[in-house]
């Protein structure tokens, strides 16, 4: 399993955004209220972290996506934004889409957290 690459930021970002699948099938009746179920039991988390890099951790960051995690197709483990100690397992969901401010690159990266 890749992990989060040290010449990247560690910490976890101001502005973090979170959101669950749904994960309940519903079924109507002929009569009353929908039949409700749950779908699957391992429910996939989705995080949006924004993201501020120098042009090196820029570099970094490429090569990491690029490579190690074969453009957001393989997992790598980082903190989790709800404690900034334990380690999780993340995916891209989309490819992270960064901008040049100011001499910064800033971006959000779209990722989901695996069960």
């Amino acid at each position: 399993m890749a992990v989060w690459d040290v010449g990247l930021p560690q910490k976890q970002f101001r502005g973090i955004s979170e959101s669950w699948n749904d994960g309940l099938a519903r079924s109507k009746m002929d009569a009353g209220p929908p039949k409700v179920r749950l779908r699957f039991t391992a429910e996939v988390r989705n995080i949006n972290i924004p993201i501020v890099l120098t042009a090196a951790e820029k570099a970094t960051f490429t090569s990491f996506y690029e490579n190690t995690i074969a453009r957001g197709s393989l997992p790598f483990d980082w903190t989790d934004p709800d404690d900034d100690s334990t380690t999780i397992s993340y995916r891209f969901k989309s490819r992270p889409v960064l901008t040049k401010a100011a001499g910064e690159w800033q971006g959000m990266m779209n990722l989901e957290v695996l069960p």
